[in-house]
């Protein structure tokens, strides 16, 4: 009885210890995110690359996407898609109630992402043909993750196109060529 307990202060100690540790990080990056935040247009300027997309994507956070004009709405998009698709793909994209998929390749396009734009047109097609399927006749399920095995066919390309057409880099260029689209007013 005596070890168990010991095992389960241990245990709470180092969850402590791990909570206080990503504090004091995000605190870290939101003091540095915060040097270059609603600075007008030379936050842009002078932030790196890094910095430039921490900060854009921590601004869009903040909002209502409701509230995104035509380039907030494409990055915004683009940052969705890498997080729900870099572990789960395509299947994880169209289970996140975060993306509006429909509007993935038009923000791909505006971004100079032209490659992933055709992909996820044709991975729309796709789930909306699969997704048709499943539900005709009946109620959608809520809370649900739907996993359409027709999506796998895309995985292998969409993992080699990332190596070709890099995500971050064309949302880096596009901010620094529209910066005022970026800038609260």
């Amino acid at each position: 009885m005596l070890v168990i307990m010991k095992r389960s202060h241990l245990l709470a100690g180092l969850l402590l210890l791990s909570g206080i540790i990503t504090a004091v990080v995000c605190l870290e990056v939101s003091n540095d995110s915060n040097k270059f935040r609603n600075k007008k247009l030379d936050f842009i300027d002078k932030a790196s690359d890094e910095q430039l997309l921490e900060v854009v994507h921590h601004n869009l956070a903040g909002k209502l996407p409701k509230d995104f004009n035509k380039s907030e709405t494409a990055i915004y998009l683009v940052w969705q898609f890498e997080m729900e698709s870099i572990t789960r793909g395509y299947s994880g994209v169209y289970n996140s109630f975060t993306i509006t998929y429909q509007d993935l390749p038009r923000a791909f396009r505006l971004i100079g992402a032209n490659r992933h734009a055709e992909l996820t047109e044709k991975a729309n097609n796709i789930y909306e043909r699969e997704h048709r399927k499943e539900y005709k006749g009946k109620e959608p399920k809520e809370f649900t993750y739907d996993f359409y095995p027709a999506l796998d066919e895309l995985e292998e390309p969409l993992r080699k196109l990332g190596e070709v057409e890099d995500l971050w880099d064309l949302q880096t260029d596009y901010i620094r060529k529209h910066k005022s689209d970026f800038v609260d007013k």
